[in-house]
């Protein structure tokens, strides 16, 4: 017997609905089907810092990346353990970007799941 694993956005039932658009996690095993949906992606420039509005009401999962030299990334984290400068916070309505040491490019995701 297959598993299945849904999780379905605000105004939506998960028990009922058919359409993935409409959820933002979906795991069927008998299909190999994976969907994980992102909120948002985007790319922008921070000095010093940025706030980024998500108001999902919850702390999402993201991923957030900084360029370090051209064409160059690396994955930020919260709060820098290592002497790299720039790190995100997030909470329940705002992803929040830092780069104090100088104007980097930034690479977020905001995915729909909650963390909390």
């Amino acid at each position: 017997m297959a598993q299945i694993i849904k999780v379905a956005l605000p105004g939506y039932n998960a028990s009922t609905d058919t359409d993935p658009n409409h959820f933002a996690l979906y795991v069927d095993q008998s299909v190999d089907y994976i969907l994980i949906k992102e909120k948002v992606t985007a790319q922008v420039s921070v000095t010093n810092s940025q706030t980024i509005a998500h108001n999902l009401g919850y702390v999402p999962f993201c991923l957030v990346f900084v360029e370090t030299s051209s064409g160059v990334w690396r994955k930020v984290f919260s709060r820098s353990i290592d002497s790299y400068a720039a790190y995100f916070t997030v909470d329940d309505t705002n992803l929040n970007l830092y780069c104090p040491s100088a104007t980097k490019n930034f690479i977020y995701h905001i995915f729909y799941d909650n963390i909390t």
